[in-house]
């Protein structure tokens, strides 16, 4: 369990999956342990999992740290309305302000990219420049984001894949019409992050133009879909149809404070999932914990008393100590 928590503290979230899924197969039960393990799922963007940890646990006991992460999980997979509702069963369990504080800003972001994903369109433009009597003109464009990708909907008539040319870039996007003649329009964007161009396509009918765009970093929101050159001091606003203006500079302050909930601390995260394992153990299992624990100077925890039994850890089975350590026998 030391290893496990020590690899997620250090960011070596595949390691800690693999030796928390090593402890479930022990104690399938442990809601401590599909916590921690959920956690490290999030943080890899595994949300799939995530949820499914999530839901055992939430059968086993109901607890304000699940519902948090069953929400935000949910939430960057897309499934907003279940993640409103997981974040306001959290709320009735908060029991100091800051946690209620949390938690209502994630149901003011769930409300928001509501709002993106019924498509609210936006007020913004592009110039189409033209070939022949170079006019300006605006074409009205929609947005909207999930986890892992952007779409964007291109409100032009009279289009076809025949006479349209899409080029994707790192953090372009271009769209060109052939109209008669020699004449073409061309819609071109700066986006504001970086895409997948290679996993990323459109779809085209005479009334709109549809792209969807593989963000490179999954889970990552975007605040606009064109890049901004910002002003000092300035932060663009998250597009919402919501009527109250949310402060994003102080969600992210909020969701980083959060990311203090996501990291067992040390000694006090150790102590309290021993515990929890040890109550919920048999006469056997505990015997195997503390033989193999005190009689190795701390460096081996095993469950399996068959095994445990039948070692001599201060002798012949004694394991070798980590570099830049001596081993000794714990003073009990």
């Amino acid at each position: 369990m030391e290893a496990a928590h020590k690899n997620f503290m250090y960011g070596n979230y595949a390691g800690a999956i693999e030796m928390y899924t090593k402890l479930l197969g022990s104690f399938p039960e442990n809601t401590d342990i599909l916590l921690c393990r959920a956690i490290a799922y999030i943080r890899t963007a595994q949300y799939d999992p995530a949820i499914a940890d999530l839901e055992s646990s939430e059968k086993i006991k109901k607890t304000f740290q699940t519902h948090l992460r069953l929400g935000i999980a949910q939430f960057f997979k897309g499934k907003l309305s279940d993640a409103r509702s997981n974040f306001k069963d959290a709320r009735g369990m908060a029991d100091s302000d800051s946690e209620k504080t949390l938690i209502s800003s994630w149901i003011q972001k769930c409300a928001c990219e509501e709002g993106l994903q019924s498509a609210t369109r936006l007020n913004q433009s592009a110039t189409v420049p033209s070939s022949g009597a170079h006019e300006e003109t605006k074409a009205q464009y929609d947005w909207y984001q999930s986890a892992g990708h952007v779409n964007m909907v291109l409100r032009v008539r009279g289009c076809s894949r025949e006479t349209l040319h899409v080029a994707f870039g790192a953090q372009e996007l271009e769209a060109t019409i052939k109209l008669q003649g020699d004449d073409s329009k061309q819609y071109a964007y700066t986006l504001s992050m970086e895409i997948v161009p290679e996993q990323s396509s459109y779809t085209v009918d005479d009334k709109k133009i549809e792209f969807k765009l593989k963000k490179k970093e999954d889970g990552v929101q975007w605040t606009s879909f064109e890049k901004v050159e910002n002003k000092v001091g300035y932060v663009p606003a998250y597009p919402s149809s919501a009527k109250k203006k949310v402060d994003w500079n102080k969600l992210d302050k909020e969701v980083a404070l959060d990311s203090a909930y996501e990291k067992p601390e040390g000694d006090d995260a150790l102590n309290k999932l021993f515990k929890a394992i040890y109550e919920k153990a048999d006469e056997n299992t505990r015997k195997a914990m503390i033989k193999s624990f005190q009689t190795s100077g701390g460096t081996v925890l095993s469950t399996n008393w068959n095994e445990v039994k039948e070692k001599d850890y201060e002798n012949k089975d004694r394991p070798e100590p980590p570099k830049g350590q001596e081993w000794r026998k714990p003073e009990l």
